[in-house]
């Protein structure tokens, strides 16, 4: 890549600056930072990019984007580029470089399932195109949104976007610079509502991004087994919108379906969108993840996509980790590490495949569910781990396991239902785990699952080299 001065003076709105060199790209990061490369301090809660400035410039920074009150740290020896706000300034940069970029651009969004849909769609467009860019882990957010568009080139021929939101207009912001021309959301659930408030609320943010891509006439998917994503935007204009369905069901007028059949093997059967007989073996265990693939392909189809190319495509597919990942012990155990992230929603996904995990053992196993907090889910959060009880007990756990001061509260709501198990509370992940690997037993299965602040892969950490043969 390479930022040349007038690009970037157009980007910026750049008046009274000497002329600029040509950058060999952008770097955020002080440490990864190569020679040539324009540095932009950021700011942002635990870090301040200011403080790296010199860093950066003696690796080879040739100039850097910062605020007025950290321009003396750049000295004479390079381009000091003055902004208000260099995060503005970075997604400024990040929507020119993704204007010039001519090929489809597709958008993943959602409550739940993003990474997971994201990794499949990525897969499938391989299958046509032989570079496809696509976001890397989940860094959807403000910053991790520009840093996945500033790395488009003329190789890419397709880019797969995932956007995640958390607060009230982050969804305009990020559709504003992403400017997709297709776009898909997973699911609607509870998600971040210390700021998103309630799922109203979560609903209409999260649609915003299907209101944009049907405004310019462009690609949607639409989720017809959920019921807030089911209609078609009004405000479309000559929108093609494809909807998909593992419940069977209807699929409403104006929209095209493709619908899905899942069999105890793992194999999805398709029909509708011209791919009746059509199936394929999920890459990754659970119904819920069969219902994210069948949106891929979806979305795979509307962009193009014949057979051989979804199958040939579908075979690269790589899983970004820690999400439905089953792992297994030497002395037979199955434990289903889904700790990447939580919310209600996940944790029951996490519980119904813990418990197919289950059926699946011989012999006599017990089911282990171990929990961490569900975290940002806002002032009625005690209530949302209170309400995982009914799907705690419908499962065959007879061990169950909360970590934090948050699923205590679901502790006590197991013992007021009368759950017929044992239930304990820990307050550290150590004595979590020293007992679950002083008392679980060959063949058992475990689920850990908690949101990413909780660290629950340090149980299963704790659990790979407990020395079991």
């Amino acid at each position: 890549m390479e930022l040349h001065d007038e690009f970037i003076r157009q980007a910026l709105g750049l008046k009274g600056l000497g002329k600029l060199p040509t950058f060999a790209g952008i770097a955020t990061d002080s440490r990864s930072i190569r020679a040539g490369e324009l540095f932009i301090a950021l700011k942002g809660e635990a870090f301040d990019g200011a403080e790296f400035i010199p860093q950066a410039l003696a690796r080879g920074a040739l100039a850097v984007i910062c605020e007025a009150r950290s321009a003396p740290l750049v000295g004479s020896g390079a381009a000091a580029i003055v902004v208000d706000d260099t995060l503005a300034a970075f997604r400024h940069l990040a929507a020119a470089w993704r204007r010039s970029f001519r090929g489809p651009v597709v958008a993943v969004a959602g409550s739940v399932g993003k990474t997971s849909t994201k990794d499949m769609l990525r897969a499938l467009l391989r299958g046509r195109w032989p570079k496809v860019l696509a976001t890397q882990g989940s860094q959807n957010g403000y910053v991790g949104i520009p840093m996945t568009l500033m790395n488009l080139t003329p190789d890419h021929g397709v880019a797969v976007i995932e956007v995640g939101i958390d607060e009230v207009g982050a969804m305009a912001q990020h559709c504003e610079l992403v400017a997709p021309d297709a776009a898909l959301v997973t699911a609607i659930a509870a998600e971040h509502l210390e700021k998103l408030h309630d799922l109203p609320t979560v609903a209409r943010e999260e649609r915003l991004i299907l209101e944009h891509v049907a405004r310019s006439g462009a690609l949607l998917a639409l989720n017809l087994d959920d019921p807030w994503l089911t209609e078609v935007p009004k405000k479309q204009n000559s929108a093609r919108a494809l909807g998909f369905s593992l419940d069977g069901a209807a699929v409403p007028q104006g929209v095209e379906g493709l619908q899905g059949h899942l069999s105890r093997e793992g194999v999805l059967s398709l029909s509708g969108l011209g791919l009746d007989g059509f199936s394929l073996k999920v890459p990754m265990p659970g119904r819920h993840n069969a219902r994210n693939l069948l949106g891929a392909v979806a979305l795979a189809r509307g962009l193009g996509l014949e057979r051989d190319a979804i199958k040939t495509g579908l075979a690269l597919f790589e899983g970004s980790g820690a999400r439905s990942e089953i792992r297994r012990l030497g002395d037979g155990s199955v434990v289903l590490c889904d700790y990447y992230n939580a919310s209600p929603a996940s944790v029951a996904a996490g519980l119904d495949l813990a418990e197919d995990l289950f059926r699946q053992q011989a012999g006599r196993p017990v089911l282990w569910v171990c929990l961490g907090d569900m975290l940002e889910l806002g002032r009625e959060e005690l209530e949302w781990h209170r309400g995982l009880s009914p799907r705690v007990i419908a499962t065959s756990s007879t061990e169950v396991m909360c970590l934090g001061k948050r699923m205590a509260s679901l502790a006590e709501e197991l013992r007021t239902q009368g759950f017929k198990g044992q239930v304990r509370t820990y307050e550290g992940y150590e004595e979590l785990a020293r007992d679950l690997i002083r008392e679980r037993r060959p063949g058992d299965v475990i689920l850990i699952k908690g949101s990413r602040g909780m660290k629950m892969e340090r149980v299963w950490q704790e659990l790979n080299s407990d020395g079991a043969p």
